[in-house]
């Protein structure tokens, strides 16, 4: 990390802005920080933490100091800060929270803290910054820029005051502080606190530990005390259960003191229980022997409980056994005698089944010939309505063929004499007329056909018309086009001849636009000309006022310096100019010399003459740029006025659009000639197609009027007396119709009367098989289909009821049986007692069983808790051990605490650092020992330094060094602290070290040793700032910041490199 800036404003001892440029130490290396004391030397250092940290070290707590107390209200106060780390550079700017004017009205407001963070992105030349844009903005809220900072330095304040600000003292301090002192210190610098934390971690697990095992031991003791009322419960139950159920002797667990005799429902063989039933006490502390054995004393109990409960299921089993036999006994006996009445009532119906048995019989025989006689009504009824249709079909038929005009030529064997018409006559007579309608077939497509014929030569007498129209049409338009054509090429070459002025018009509109915006653009120039050399002479007034003012100013300070310095006498003081004491005769001030003049005033209109100068050169610059880009704007053309070259432009333009439209007309022209061209050439070619098409045309015509005279003739012989061929096939199609009417209702007729004869036979034999006199005396017996249903199932029922009796009454379990009912009474009372001993017998027995469970989970509850007490215990040992070491108690003899031990190894690598540089600077003679021996009196250890003298080769305490040896020593544990922290830090390179110690404690040598020590950190292109009255060092450093103080009170700086 380097500091390349520095500008302090209204800050501490500085109330004007102050720059400070670092980077130009950087060829000596090392340069000198000097002043009177109390100049604002550290005021510097001050300034530099203030802007990365937002915080100075000798003011902690009172930021509103920082504002120097010479500023006016409306002064600034601020320190901005460049710095460059990680090939980066950087800008912060901050300001602490003061007092300042309200912008209306009187009074003050607090302006509020303010910080701001740059990152440079681009570079001049010269490495100097080109303008604020170079810079990009990374943030501006003073919490944002603390944040940012951290990240960027990666070094805390306090770690930054060790490494690179090395203030006044600071190490002495250090060298001489006790261990917890030191401790402070290092631990503020290594970030060590995490160590304490786990010192704090360990300490609270091993309090918790603690506690966890005092609540695992009560948590043991409350499960005894539960397993305790658990065993004990079963005493008096056990007693119980075995009396309730009739148990005999051992079948429960009660004590002697709860025995109860069997009751009245057990057997003479039961005894009284006498067994005694021993509880065992929890013990003070519960261990593993007493819960195992309080888990067997239970099971003991559950099995003597089950075994009451399997005598008291079989007492129960055998009554239950009885109860059912004599049940089912009594149920056999009911269904027996249900039978035998059954029976006797089926029987007393047999009579009245056997009629309805006879008349089902007949109506089945019926039903067989009822078939038959609906064969015969249907055949009858059949016949009737063939013989109306035949009737209908002969007059249908009778009157076609009077009516007909063939019916005397075609039809005269069928209709002819008085002989009646047969099937047979009629079928041939259809054959004659079908064979007619054949012949007829082709000459009635040809009829069809006679108007297409007509209305197609029609429309070839129009297609030959009009093509004959077409062919006048081509002859006219191929006469008319040649002069057409001649015309177009005429006006053609008229519109090129007019196009070929395009391209010099084009160039003439381009040049009269660049003269046109030369034009504008020379008078608007014109305007800001005139406007600026106004603005010189202005700037020429101004400057020349204040170069007179500040003229004026001189003239009166020095008429007047030999007052001032007379008025500045005190007798007994020596003169600044002869330097003697006495001063007889001072000049006097009088009134011609006006107002003293002080040196701000001449600063100040200095100042403003150096404004006044400023400002004429630059309008000066600006008028002679105005001139330059005027002069290029007449000569590109700018001359003329605009609204001459306005009119020149609005002519080419014209021109312009006119050769534009010609050689639009031109490429117009060339594609109507070669249309007419391409015309002319196809109506030659139509005009021979449209004649060839006329005669195609004609021939077409009349093969169609030669097609339509034969058929006409066709057509005239086969139609007969009718007006048309198809007038003539539809009389013969009716006559072919109804005469197969009429064949098909007589052969109808024929076999209808056939069918009914048949039916009427079959009829006949039917009534014979079955025993029938007549139809009428099947229609009298036949039944519906729902009354043999009704009768059939009225004699199913009977027959299967009376089966059903019969096979019950045969049944063998039926057999044998008393005729006297059994009794159930007493059966069923033994059987609930058994139910009741059998019942009470498994209530104790879940009681038991339930106590049991609940044991079994309290029981692993606390073999689980035991395990884990003993693991807890092993890891509360352990921890106790660790807590204590790391607090530095027993077993801990060194006495030093966890974060100690760690910063002892900083401290060791520290004093390794710092030994190298000793060694140099005391030729040897010293280094710095770490001490961890164990301190009195309970003090912590682990963080002493002693001093280790080569002359005596024993190590004595630092307080024994004189001052010089005390600066070296501290000087080299200040470096080799700062070598240590920033490779802690990442590794940062420091190239950048402020020291701020006692160079004056030493003697000439020792001063030379540490120059020399301090020449060879330059290293690496290192800067080194030291802060110093010393003269010896000021003879040996050129290169020096230099604090002097105003005669107003506050701090100037001047550099020198």
């Amino acid at each position: 990390m380097r500091i390349n800036r520095l500008t302090i404003a209204g800050f501490g001892p500085y109330k004007t802005a102050q720059h400070i440029d670092f980077d130009a130490f950087a060829d000596d290396g090392i340069f000198l920080i000097t002043g009177n004391t109390g100049a604002g030397k550290s005021s510097i250092l001050d300034a530099i933490c203030f802007a990365l940290y937002a915080s100075v070290p000798r003011y902690e707590g009172t930021q509103q100091q920082l504002r120097s107390d010479h500023c006016e209200p409306g002064d600034p106060t601020y320190v901005e800060l460049w710095f460059s780390t990680g090939g980066q550079n950087y800008r912060v700017r901050r300001s602490p929270d003061y007092e300042q004017p309200k912008k209306r009205g009187t009074g003050t407001t607090k302006k509020p803290a303010a910080a701001e963070l740059f990152i440079r992105v681009a570079e001049a030349s010269g490495g100097e910054l080109i303008d604020e844009s170079d810079w990009q903005g990374v943030a501006a809220i003073p919490r944002e820029v603390g944040i940012a900072l951290d990240g960027i330095l990666g070094l805390s304040k306090d770690q930054f005051l060790q490494v690179i600000l090395l203030a006044q003292n600071r190490f002495q301090k250090f060298l001489h502080s006790k261990n917890d002192e030191r401790q402070a210190v290092l631990q503020s610098l290594f970030g060590t606190r995490r160590f304490a934390d786990i010192e704090r971690a360990l300490v609270e697990r091993r309090k918790a530990l603690e506690v966890l095992q005092r609540e695992s031991a009560e948590h043991i003791a409350q499960l005894g005390s539960q397993v305790e009322a658990i065993v004990g419960a079963g005493a008096g139950a056990g007693a119980g259960a075995g009396a309730g159920a009739g148990a005999g002797a051992g079948a429960g667990a009660a004590s002697r003191d709860d025995t109860d005799s069997a009751d009245d429902g057990g057997t003479d063989d039961e005894a009284d229980t006498d067994d005694e039933v021993v509880i065992a006490a929890a013990p003070p502390v519960a261990d593993r022997g007493y819960f195992q054995s309080a888990l067997a004393e239970l099971v003991e109990q559950l099995d003597a409980a089950q075994h009451r409960v399997a005598e008291a299921d079989a007492r129960f089993a055998a009554a239950e056994a009885e109860l059912r036999e004599r049940e089912n006994t009594r149920r056999l006996q009911r269904r027996r005698d249900e039978a035998a009445q059954r029976l006797v009532e089926l029987r007393q119906n047999d009579e009245a089944i056997a009629d309805e048995r006879r008349r089902l019989e007949a109506a089945g025989r019926a039903e067989i010939v009822w078939a038959h006689v609906t064969a015969e009504s249907a055949a009858e009824q059949a016949l009737d309505r063939a013989a109306v249709d035949e009737k209908a079909a002969r007059t249908a038929y009778e009157e076609s063929v009077a009516l007909s005009s063939l019916a005397e030529k075609s039809l005269g064997r069928s209709t002819g004499g008085s002989s009646p018409v047969t099937p047979h006559a009629l079928a041939a007579t259809a054959a004659d007329i079908n064979r007619l309608l054949g012949g007829l077939d082709v000459v009635l497509s040809d009829e069809k056909r006679i108007p297409q014929l007509a209305k197609r030569i029609a429309e070839y007498d129009e297609t030959e018309a009009a093509r004959q129209a077409e062919l006048a049409e081509a002859s006219e338009r191929a006469r008319v086009l040649p002069s057409t054509i001649d015309e177009a090429l005429e006006k053609r070459n008229a519109a090129l001849l007019e196009a070929s002025a395009r391209t010099e018009a084009d160039e003439r509109v381009a040049r009269l636009r660049i003269a046109r915006q030369s034009a504008v653009l020379a008078a608007s120039l014109k305007s800001e000309l005139d406007e600026s050399r106004v603005v010189e002479k202005v700037r020429s007034s101004e400057n020349a006022e204040a170069a007179t003012l500040y003229d004026r100013l001189l003239t009166r300070r020095l008429d007047g310096h030999a007052a001032e310095l007379a008025s500045r006498l005190v007798d007994g003081e020596p003169c600044a100019v002869c330097g003697a004491t006495e001063h007889p005769n001072p000049t006097a001030w009088t009134a011609d010399l006006g107002e003293p003049v002080s040196d701000e005033q001449i600063d100040a209109q200095r100042t403003r003459l150096a404004h006044a100068g400023e400002a004429l050169v630059e309008a000066g610059l600006v008028v002679r740029d105005l001139v330059a880009r005027h002069a290029a704007a007449e000569a590109s053309g700018g001359a003329q006025a605009p609204a001459e070259i306005d009119e020149q432009l609005e002519v080419a333009q014209q021109a312009l659009a006119a050769a534009l439209a010609a050689e639009s007309s031109t490429r117009a022209l060339d594609a109507q000639i070669a249309t007419l061209r391409a015309e002319l050439e196809s109506i030659a070619s139509t005009a021979a197609e449209l004649t060839e098409a006329v005669q195609s045309t004609r021939d077409a015509r009349a093969s169609l009027v030669s097609q339509r005279s034969q058929i006409v003739e066709l057509v005239e012989q086969h139609r007969g007396d009718h007006s048309t061929v198809a007038e003539r096939a539809l009389e013969l199609q009716h006559l072919f119709a109804v005469t197969r009417e009429f064949e098909v209702a007589l052969l109808d007729h024929n076999d209808k009367q056939l069918a009914l004869d048949a039916a009427r036979q079959t009829l006949r034999q039917h009534l014979d098989e079955q025993g029938f006199a007549d139809k009428a005396e099947v229609a009298e017996l036949r039944l519906t289909t729902a009354e043999r249903a009704d009768t059939a199932s009225r004699i199913g029922t009977h027959d299967m009821a009376h089966a059903a009796v019969l096979a019950v009454l045969a049944e063998a379990e039926l057999q044998g049986l008393v005729d006297e009912p059994v009794e159930l009474e007493a059966a069923a009372e033994a059987r609930t007692m058994a139910g009741s001993d059998r019942d009470d017998a498994r209530v104790a027995a879940g009681s038991v069983a339930d106590r049991l469970g609940r044991l079994r989970t309290l029981v692993a509850e606390a073999l689980q808790r035991l395990d884990a007490s003993e693991e807890l215990l092993a890891e509360y040992e352990t921890m106790r051990s660790l807590a204590n070491t790391v607090e530095g108690a027993e077993p801990n003899t060194m006495r030093m605490r966890l974060e100690s031990y760690v910063l002892a190894a900083q401290l060791e690598e520290i004093i390794r650092a710092a030994n190298a540089r000793l060694a140099v600077m005391t030729g040897g003679r010293y280094s710095l020992e770490h001490d961890d021996s164990v301190q009195y009196r309970n003090t912590r250890s682990g963080l002493g330094i002693a001093i280790l003298d080569q002359h005596t080769g024993r190590a004595r305490a630092t307080h024994s060094l004189s001052g010089g040896e005390t600066f070296l020593a501290s000087l080299a544990l200040a470096l080799g602290l700062a070598e240590v922290v920033s490779n802690q830090a990442g590794g940062i390179t420091l190239d950048t070290l402020f020291i701020d110690e006692g160079f004056g404690s030493l003697d000439a040598d020792t001063l030379a040793i540490a120059m020399s020590t301090l020449d060879s950190l330059r290293s690496g292109g290192r800067t080194i700032g030291l802060i110093s009255h010393v003269e010896a060092m000021k003879e040996q450093i050129p290169s020096r910041l230099r604090i002097t103080v105003t005669p107003q009170g506050f701090s100037e700086i001047d550099q020198r490199s």
